[in-house]
């Protein structure tokens, strides 16, 4: 019997194992429990070791968040009930514990022992670096013994890991430059640190989400760190070899091949599992990088272009598109435009007008011929395919773009600084206005991107931001931002800034704005507002009742749950994360669902997205107004919530993560010398003051 149970992996050691185990119901457990006790006692049991080590170095609530991905792969019927997932997680949490304090002798090591355990064996390792550092006798064997007793498998990398960072890089130090090479355990732990170089006084810099992202970018994503590692080959054997054997010329070039840092050992274990694997490498999606630095409604996170981009496929107005097409064909057949003008104008190919009928046509016989037209149109699906599709890029292509409006404010702002001088100095400094004026390109340096049909059959200009001069482009930009969506100062931007300046900062971006809407509804500049370009081909976008992108999408979104169309549990279905920028509204709600459940174990929105929550109930009555923008706010709200936590949750596994490396640098430098310099040059550390 008991071979057999040996041979079955009767100790978990892995998620799934431990998931099989944990949710058995009470009465299972008891007796898994009865057998375990007989057989513990065995050393040659596979698993044993790590089933030990598992209940001596989790905390039961922590363990089992991280099993809830596992469970709910195992057990998908719990994603449809919310109470039921957390009994289960509850029940997982209580076995757990069971089966920790049945064993809780049996597993005592340097942690969950109390005196017992890691807090004797902490201070055995300080007492013999207070006993090397007086220059005192250390009895290394008894020293050896313990730690073989408290780390007994060589998988236990990641205790001793930890158990080395409790003593602290001092302590450490002391301890691998005088160990006798006769010890195998200690030495399998220290080997390395004997030779690295001294410490360095450092201190972790204040991180921001955007040093937290420049983090991310330069040693979460990387295989490697950017620039160069000289130090790490002049001092290895590698480097001795071309010192002796090559020509100076050779050393010179070998050394400026020098291989860069691997960043596998300075990653963040906790943030790996949000990245995406492409071509060997792991990444950040842009719509996570994007949230760390901006609000929901921020129009630099990126949204605004796919989500609006979403929005507009859904209002394109068939109807309108035939008339379009009718009117254009109407005007080459009686001869006001030539057929290659007429395609340029509207975007694609149009049909030849003949092929509607060859017949002669008076122009007061339009209503005939447009009569003809309207059928040889509507019967014609592909027709309708290649312009729906062009009329909706074209759409995306203004509101990607900048309008012709936009460009004549700046250079109404370049023309006139008596009337916006005060402004934009407040907004960008002492020197801001002139700087903006000072740099501006000729024509305000903006970049003809293509043309629009209007619904007057005018050909509109459409713009792209200026790049040719960074100092005045970016002043450019964020004045774009503030008045067309609406953005509020964003944390960086208020970084390092007193109170009374921020609040003058604010005071200066709506002064703007009242400017813009002034400029915007100027008699001359109306007709290139966008309803007034795209007449009926935006019909329904009276629907959206919001001025930011996300908000809108969520209000479309409802709208579909109330005429059946879609379902709140949509937003809670299987999610990959995708490196792709455009995405629609329910892929950006599963991402940021997704990110709160791998960074905190489970998500407290799954309650509100389920189909008979108070929600569905809500948008299942006759709504006006008022009351469909408050439930669309409130759900905003929560979301804005979520993003923010989440931001919060990776400055602050950046900046702990940067304070282990500083305070155990012996660990870090047997992986590259210039870690901490790469880390000083990026400004996510700095020499203390009073450092070497």
């Amino acid at each position: 019997m008991w071979q057999t149970i040996l041979k079955s992996a009767f100790w978990p050691n892995n998620e799934i194992e431990w998931v099989n185990l944990l949710t058995k119901d009470s009465k299972d457990i008891a007796d898994y429990i009865t057998q375990a006790k007989m057989l513990i006692g065995s050393s040659s049991q596979q698993g044993l070791q790590g089933f030990k080590a598992t209940l001596r170095n989790e905390k039961a609530s922590n363990y089992v968040a991280s099993l809830v991905d596992t469970l709910l792969s195992q057990k998908p019927e719990l994603e449809e009930d919310e109470d039921a997932e957390e009994e289960m997680v509850e029940l997982m949490i209580d076995n757990f514990r069971r089966i920790q304090e049945t064993f809780s002798e049996e597993i005592q090591g340097y942690k969950g022992g109390g005196r017992k355990g890691s807090e004797i064996l902490l201070d055995d390792f300080e007492e013999v670096a207070t006993i090397l550092e007086s220059e005192g006798e250390v009895d290394w064997e008894k020293l050896e013994e313990k730690t073989v007793a408290a780390f007994p498998s060589k998988k236990e990398l990641r205790y001793v890991r930890e158990f080395k960072r409790k003593l602290g890089d001092k302590v450490n130090r002391i301890i691998a430059q005088n160990l006798p090479d006769d010890l195998p355990k200690l030495n399998s732990m220290y080997g390395k640190m004997k030779e690295t170089q001294p410490s360095v006084s450092y201190e972790v810099l204040d991180i921001t989400p955007q040093k937290a992202l420049t983090f991310l970018e330069l040693v979460q994503e990387p295989k490697k760190l950017a620039g160069e590692s000289l130090t790490s080959v002049r001092s290895g054997p590698i480097a001795q070899y071309y010192e002796g054997e090559q020509t100076e010329m050779a050393r010179v070039r070998r050394e400026k091949r020098s291989p860069k840092a691997l960043t596998s050992k300075i990653k963040i274990p906790e943030l790996r599992p949000l990245q995406v694997k492409k071509s060997s490498r792991e990444y950040f999606t842009p719509t996570f990088k994007g949230l760390l630095i901006y609000d929901l409604n921020d129009e630099e996170l990126g949204l605004s272009d796919s989500l609006a981009a979403d929005l507009e496929s859904r209002v394109i107005n068939a109807p309108a598109i035939v008339s379009r097409i009718v009117d254009m064909l109407w005007s080459i057949k009686i001869g006001d435009i030539d057929e290659e003008k007429a395609n340029r104008l509207i975007g694609f190919t149009l049909p030849n007008a003949n092929d509607v009928s060859a017949e002669t046509f008076e122009r007061n016989q339009e209503e005939d011929y447009k009569q003809l037209a309207s059928t040889f149109v509507s019967n014609n699906p592909e027709l309708l395919r290649t312009a729906s599709s062009s009329m909706k890029a074209q759409v995306s292509k203004v509101r990607k773009g900048v309008s012709k409006v936009f460009r004549d404010f700046i250079i109404d702002i370049l023309k006139n600084k008596n009337k916006y001088g005060d402004i934009i100095t407040s907004l960008f400094g002492e020197k801001g206005y002139d700087e903006l004026r000072s740099n501006a390109p000729d024509d305000a340096g903006f970049e003809l991107k293509g043309t629009m049909l209007s619904a007057n059959k005018e050909s509109v200009p459409i713009y792209g931001l200026p790049k040719q001069n960074k100092l005045y482009s970016d002043k450019v930009g964020k004045i774009y931002s503030y008045v067309t969506t609406e953005r509020e100062l964003s944390e960086y931007e208020k970084e390092d800034k007193e109170e009374e300046e921020i609040d003058e900062m604010e005071e200066a971006i709506e002064d703007l704005r009242d400017k813009w809407v002034d400029f915007e509804e100027k008699p001359e500049n109306r007709p290139y507002k966008t309803l007034k370009l795209f007449g009926d081909i935006m019909e329904g976008q009276s629907d959206f009742k919001f001025a930011d992108p996300f908000r809108n999408a969520i209000s479309e979104f409802f709208e579909q749950v109330q005429n059946g169309q879609s379902k709140l549990s949509d937003l809670t279905g299987k999610f990959t994360p995708s490196l792709a920028k455009n995405i629609d509204i329910i892929e950006l709600i599963r991402e940021i669902r997704f990110i709160d459940i791998k960074l905190f174990g489970n998500s407290k929105i799954n309650n509100l997205l389920q189909d008979d929550s108070s929600l569905a109930s809500s948008l299942e009555k006759e709504l006006d107004e008022s009351d469909f923008k408050k439930i669309v706010n409130n759900f905003y709200q929560v979301f804005d919530a979520i993003v923010t936590k989440i931001r919060k949750k990776v400055v602050d596994l950046v900046e702990g993560h940067l304070n282990v490396m500083v305070n155990n640098q012996a660990e870090y430098l047997t992986y590259n010398n210039q870690i901490f310099n790469f880390l000083v040059i990026n400004r996510l550390i700095r020499r203390s003051q009073d450092g070497q």
